[in-house]
């Protein structure tokens, strides 16, 4: 926590958000549409996180197949997604996102909700006046600068705002090992005829996968496949870098760096043995990893697997969600 510097103010609001991430946009709609002045923040030069400069590639499980169990600001969204891509009816079991379309939705609704937005603007630190936190310390490209509010919410992912003003988290498991992250990518040039009619008689690439695994030099279990989007573009949840600490600059960058080895050798592995890749090119790799884990706030409740396994409810719940324990 850095002492209350004579720093520049940058703005004022009544709520602060720092993260744009699909949370962090919620937040900010919400408390706009309620009537306040709300100021987000985002590191990136996009709103949207994981799901656009992550380049994760669907929306799943907004549905238990009988019943839409994600509303409201979640299924406004992704509903107007669909529309700009051209989508008849969504998927809301595993819905491929155009993430360059979605960037727009994100920056269409705040801007009509009237949120004011800073992008390229890196939390720094918090100022705290006794037990409360006055002002967000954020670093631009003009140097350190502070940004002032009523109320505070911590939409970074990181849970950095909550972790620099004191708050308890945990991490990772008992030895501090967390769930490892993807450097995402995305592909052009796909013949997606072709990719369909191989996966429709059991040659898709996660079958490939373990067919050729003994040719690819690549410690990896599987691979889950590329969404499709376009007329031949699609992102790929591919592969991971194992034993990464997503708040630690070193391990951040060799997870970047490793990250992109593991893209090409996945690459070649697709054009050399996947229907519908013989031609397709890596067009991107993730300008942000996909971190699947990283600080979690202590809050007054600690949701665990009974919680997951008795279907558990509580009254101040806001969405529910439907997908299977993952590992």
């Amino acid at each position: 926590m850095i002492p209350d510097l004579d720093l520049p103010v940058l703005a004022d609001a009544d709520v602060v958000i720092a993260g744009a991430g699909p949370a962090g946009v919620a937040a900010a709609l919400a408390a706009a549409r309620s009537g306040a002045d709300v100021l987000l923040l985002e590191q990136t030069g996009a709103c949207g996180g994981m799901s656009t400069s992550g380049l994760v590639p669907v929306f799943i499980h907004m549905s238990d197949r009988e019943h839409l169990v994600a509303s409201g600001i979640c299924l406004e969204l992704v509903s107007e997604m669909c529309r700009r891509m051209g989508v008849a009816e969504c998927n809301y079991i595993w819905q491929h996102i155009d993430p360059e379309v979605l960037k727009r939705v994100y920056d269409d609704k705040l801007a009509e909700a009237g949120v004011r937005l800073f992008l390229s603007v890196k939390i720094a630190d918090v100022i705290r006046r006794g037990d409360r936190v006055a002002a967000l310390a954020v670093a631009t490209s003009r140097g350190l600068k502070k940004v002032t509010a009523r109320i505070f919410i911590d939409a970074t992912g990181d849970g950095l705002v909550a972790a620099a003003a004191g708050v308890p988290f945990e991490f990772g498991d008992a030895e501090g090992r967390t769930m490892s992250p993807s450097l995402c990518v995305q592909y052009s040039n796909i013949d997606l005829e072709r990719m369909r009619e191989a996966d429709r008689r059991g040659e898709g690439a996660h079958q490939l996968w373990f067919r050729h695994k003994d040719q690819i030099p690549l410690d990896e279990y599987h691979i889950v496949g590329v969404s499709e989007y376009g007329s031949g573009s699609g992102s790929g949840n591919l592969g991971h870098v194992y034993g990464v600490d997503a708040t630690d600059e070193a391990g951040l960058t060799r997870a970047y760096r490793e990250g992109r080895k593991v893209a090409e050798i996945i690459h070649r592995f697709y054009r050399r043995f996947v229907p519908g890749y013989e031609k397709a090119d890596l067009t991107a790799t993730a300008p942000l990893l996909g971190v699947r884990e990283s600080r979690r706030i202590c809050g007054d409740y600690r949701l665990g697997f009974d919680d997951y396994r008795a279907r558990r409810h509580f009254p101040d719940e806001v969405g529910c969600f439907y997908y299977p324990v993952d590992i």
